[in-house]
């Protein structure tokens, strides 16, 4: 123990996610989700607690309340995404009437170029979109390889309990 020390910290993530915290209705599905019997409510609960001890103030339900917008967007989400679930894309995406999401199978937090690594055509889209809102060609889904996983150096156990 007398070895660990904690790593570099970036306040940018608590200091946002303190401001914008959840409704009261978010945090009754985020507590009552059935996966919480699985993977328990360590990524939020902490959050949640602690963000009076912020300095950022909350930013209200005003803010969390999801509103239509025309701004032409193009969301690029990893279906690999553990910090973001993709349904928080696919749930958004019906306020953006000029929106369109291009999913990432094998993707995973990473910027929308990484994900799109593979993809050229998927690349060029974007670029032509961010220069003149050209919408043509847009993807609708892109596919990164399978990665290569290291396998351990001993045998998986006979019968698993």
């Amino acid at each position: 123990m007398a070895d660990r020390r904690a790593g570099p910290v970036k306040l940018i993530g608590p200091l946002a996610d303190s401001s914008l915290g959840a409704s009261a209705e978010r945090q009754q599905l985020m507590r009552t989700d059935p996966a919480t019997d699985l993977l328990g409510t360590w990524n939020f609960e902490a959050n949640l607690a602690s963000a009076p001890d912020w300095p950022t103030p909350d930013m209200g339900d005003a803010v969390r309340r999801p509103r239509a917008s025309t701004i032409p967007i193009v969301f690029v989400h990893g279906d690999w995404d553990t910090s973001t679930p993709i349904e928080n894309t696919l749930g958004l995406l019906p306020y953006f009437p000029n929106g369109h999401a291009i999913l990432v199978h094998r993707g995973g937090h990473d910027g929308a170029f990484y994900q799109l690594r593979e993809s050229p055509a998927a690349k060029q889209a974007i670029y032509a979109f961010l220069r003149n809102g050209a919408t043509a060609d847009r993807p609708i889904e892109v596919s990164l390889p399978v990665p290569k996983f290291e396998l351990p150096d001993f045998a998986p156990p006979k019968e698993i309990r």
